[in-house]
């Protein structure tokens, strides 16, 4: 059989149980992790732009979305090729309710018009 000597074994737990507590103060919650890298690396902008972008088709739905090609944004500024005459003008009549739409779905404010090309 083994034999401990009791001070021994309580002081290790106590030191086992100081290293547990110590890792679990130190641990945050992963969101906020992702968070601090991402407003370290100062990708905030680009992430929400992306989402802007990557919602087009929600907001303006699938069958205008087929008519879209090429988006970029610049200078706050959405840039939208759309290939037909008849969807393009539609849109020009909507561009204030597609620019606060796009911005609900990105989270911010990230462009202030659209011009369609």
């Amino acid at each position: 059989m083994y034999s401990f000597e009791p001070i021994l074994v309580c002081k290790t737990l106590h030191l086992y149980k100081e290293l547990f507590d110590m890792r679990r103060s130190k641990t945050d919650p992963i969101g906020a992790i992702i968070q601090q890298f991402i407003e370290a690396n100062r990708l905030g902008e680009g992430l929400g732009e992306t989402r802007l972008l990557n919602s087009w088709e929600e907001v303006v739905g699938k069958t205008v979305a087929r008519y879209t090609g090429e988006m970029y944004i610049k200078d706050k500024i959405l840039f939208v090729k759309i290939s037909s005459p008849v969807v393009k003008k539609e849109l020009s009549l909507l561009k204030e309710m597609l620019v606060r739409r796009l911005n609900e779905q990105a989270g911010s404010s990230f462009i202030h018009s659209i011009r369609l090309l």
